[in-house]
C-alpha cells in the first residue's frame, strides 16, 4: 500500500459504539458475521471498528478489562 491508499476508496464504514451494558439486551443480537456480510455486500473498501467504549467495556474477550455483557460468548 501506497502513502494515498484512501484516495479513491470512497466506500469506507465507521462502528463507533459506545453503549453501557446495563440493560442485558444491549448488543445481545449483535452478528459479527452478519455485520461483516453487509460490509461485503456494500463493496466496503475500508471498515474501521473501534474495539472498545468510552465506558471501558471492551468489544472482545478479554482478561484485563471487561467484555460488554451483551455480546455473545460473555462470562458475565
Amino acid at each position: 500500500m501506497g502513502k494515498d491508499w484512501f484516495q479513491g476508496n470512497y466506500r469506507r464504514n465507521l462502528l463507533d459504539m459506545h453503549i453501557s451494558d446495563w440493560n442485558d439486551a444491549f448488543l445481545s443480537q449483535y452478528d459479527l458475521e452478519s455485520y461483516v456480510d453487509m460490509l461485503a455486500l456494500a463493496k466496503a473498501k475500508i471498515a474501521m471498528v473501534c474495539a472498545n467504549s468510552h465506558v471501558g467495556l471492551c468489544y472482545w474477550p478479554t482478561e484485563t478489562g471487561e467484555m460488554h455483557g451483551g455480546i455473545k460468548g460473555s462470562q458475565r
